[in-house]
């Protein structure tokens, strides 16, 4: 059973110290992806890869445990491109425990990075929200994450 904390971040809330970035971690680990811990830049919380039809992808993730206003976001984004005028890894995706705002996403989207939110990602992998709308199903999602109960197949 998992513990009151826990369950406060399923509703998108404080997760305890790092335990966003392994949640995370699993999820990508679920949907196929190779998660290694192993980054070519500090701005990164860690890389996730996949080959699909000859075509090999690779990320840098950042997860953030809450919905970021602009200038923290501003803040990441010039993290970002230092790494990229460094000449690190260019391919970027901003997971954040709750849904980013529309300009937020705008913002990032110029600047060529990614984002999701935990919610999103729980919900593409199994879309229970078409069968409980307005219902909180992601403690389901991440009880069953958290337990082992998915796993790569």
């Amino acid at each position: 059973m998992p513990d009151n904390n826990y369950l406060v971040a399923a509703d998108g809330n404080d997760w305890s110290s790092g335990q966003f970035i392994e949640d995370v971690r699993k999820l990508y680990e679920v949907y196929g992806f190779e998660v290694r811990s192993e980054k070519k830049t500090a701005a990164a919380d860690f890389m996730i890869a996949k080959a699909e039809a000859g075509i090999r992808s690779e990320l840098n993730v950042l997860c953030i445990e809450d919905r970021p206003v602009k200038p923290e976001i501003e803040r990441i984004i010039e993290r970002i491109q230092r790494a990229r005028a460094e000449g690190r890894r260019t391919d970027w995706i901003i997971v954040a425990s709750r849904p980013l705002a529309d300009e937020i996403e705008r913002k990032l989207d110029q600047a060529d990075i990614q984002c999701s939110s935990y919610p999103h990602l729980l919900n593409e992998l199994v879309p229970l929200d078409e069968y409980l709308p307005g219902q909180s199903v992601e403690i389901a999602y991440v009880c069953a994450v958290r337990t082992g109960q998915y796993r790569d197949r």
